[in-house]
C-alpha cells in the first residue's frame, strides 16, 4: 500500500510514510464478516459464502419484473442487531416491500409494506430486523419491481456505548457517519420531528410531508419577537452532489445550502450511464441566517429550484430567542438500542 500511495502522490515523498502505515493498520478494523453488499440484478453467484448465509442471494422476477430477491440468513448469536438498507428507484407509486420468514416455523413477518416515501429518483432506506428475528435462521425477501433495485447492504451491528448532550435527539445507528433514529428504521412512513424546546433555543419544523423543487418553495414563518440568531435545516434528495440550493429571506438572498457529502462507504454511492458518481437517499443540509434578515410577523422563506428531480424532507427553523444561552447536562445513551 505505501508504494501504491507514493506511485499516486510522488510529491509527498517521504512525508506519507506514517500516514500510510496508519491507513494500512486502520484498514484492518473493517470486518468482512460484519457487512455484506450486494449489487443487483444478482447475475452471478458469490465467489465464496459469507460466514452469516446459509445460501447464496439469489433473484426470481417474472417476464413483468415482478419478483423477489431472498436472503438466507444464519441466526446472530452474538450482541448484534441486523440492519437491512435497500436502494431502490422511486417513481412516485408504490415501492419494494420486506419481509421474514423464520426458517423452523415457517411464520412471516412485515417489515416493510412500502419502503417509497412517495418521491421520484433514486432513494434508500434502512430497516432494523427485530432481533427476535434475526436471533433465529430465516429469509429476508425483498418483493415488487426487481428492476427497481439496485443495492442491499447488511450490517451485522455491534453494540457500542456513547456520550450525547442533552440537546441531541435521540440516536439509535450510525451507519456510514450518518445518524439514525428508532423512528427511520421502522419500514414505516417517516413522521417529520415535532417542535422542540432546547433552553431558549427552539427548533420548529415547517413541513410535515415531503416536496418537489420542480418550482419553488416557499415556508412561512410567524415570529412575535426577535430573535438572535436563526439556522434551517432541511434534507434533499436528488440533488446532485456538486450543486447547491438558493434560499431567500424576506426577499433577500440570504446563502447557498450546500447539503452534506455522505462518507464515500456509504451505499448510496452509485454512477449513472456516463459514469458519474451521484448519491441516492436523503442528505442533511444547513444555512447560518442573520437575524436582520428575519422580523416580527410572518418571514418567507423561499428555496430556489436548483433544476431535475429534486425534492425536500424535515425543513426547520432553528430560531434562539433574545437573552444568552443555557448550559446543558450531558446523558449517556446506548448506541444500538432505541
Amino acid at each position: 500500500m505505501l508504494e501504491f500511495l507514493s506511485f499516486l502522490f510522488p510529491s509527498l515523498g517521504n512525508t506519507i510514510g506514517k500516514a500510510a502505515v496508519l491507513l494500512a493498520v486502520c484498514s484492518t478494523v473493517v470486518l468482512a464478516d460484519d457487512v455484506l453488499t450486494v449489487d443487483f440484478p444478482i447475475t452471478s453467484p458469490v465467489a465464496s459464502l459469507p460466514v452469516r448465509l446459509a445460501a447464496a442471494p439469489c433473484q426470481v422476477a417474472t417476464p413483468d419484473r415482478n419478483g423477489y430477491a431472498e436472503f438466507s440468513l444464519l441466526p446472530i448469536q452474538d450482541e448484534r442487531d441486523l440492519l437491512v438498507t435497500v436502494v431502490f428507484k422511486e417513481d412516485g407509486d408504490k415501492g419494494p416491500s420486506l419481509f421474514w420468514i423464520n426458517e423452523g416455523s415457517a411464520q412471516q413477518i412485515s417489515l416493510s409494506e412500502d419502503l417509497a416515501e412517495g418521491v421520484k429518483g433514486v432513494n434508500q432506506r434502512s430497516i432494523l430486523i427485530p432481533r427476535e428475528a434475526s436471533a433465529q435462521s430465516g429469509r429476508l425477501i425483498l418483493h415488487g419491481d426487481q428492476s427497481k433495485i439496485l443495492r442491499v447492504r447488511l450490517d451485522w451491528v455491534p453494540l457500542r456505548k456513547i456520550f450525547a448532550a442533552a440537546d441531541q435527539r435521540p440516536v439509535a445507528f450510525l451507519l456510514s457517519d450518518r445518524f439514525l433514529q428508532d423512528t427511520e428504521l421502522t419500514g414505516s412512513k417517516i413522521l417529520s420531528p415535532p417542535d422542540i424546546w432546547f433552553g431558549n433555543i427552539l427548533e420548529a419544523s415547517l413541513q410535515e410531508e415531503p416536496e418537489s423543487l420542480a418550482e419553488n418553495v416557499e415556508f412561512v414563518v410567524p415570529l412575535d419577537q426577535p430573535v438572535a440568531q436563526a439556522v434551517f435545516t432541511v434534507k434533499v434528495l436528488g440533488l446532485p452532489l456538486d450543486k447547491t440550493v438558493e434560499i431567500w429571506i424576506n426577499g433577500t438572498r440570504a446563502g447557498q445550502l450546500q447539503s452534506a457529502i455522505p462518507s464515500l462507504s456509504d451505499p448510496g454511492y452509485l454512477k449513472d450511464e456516463s459514469g458519474k458518481p451521484f448519491y441516492a437517499g436523503w442528505r442533511g443540509g444547513a444555512l447560518h441566517i442573520r437575524a436582520d434578515l428575519l422580523k416580527s410577523g410572518d418571514n418567507s422563506i423561499v428555496i430556489v429550484r436548483p433544476g431535475g428531480e429534486t425534492f425536500l424532507r424535515d425543513a426547520a427553523l432553528q430560531l434562539r430567542a433574545e437573552g444568552g444561552s443555557e448550559s446543558l447536562p450531558a446523558q449517556e445513551i446506548v448506541a444500538g438500542q432505541p
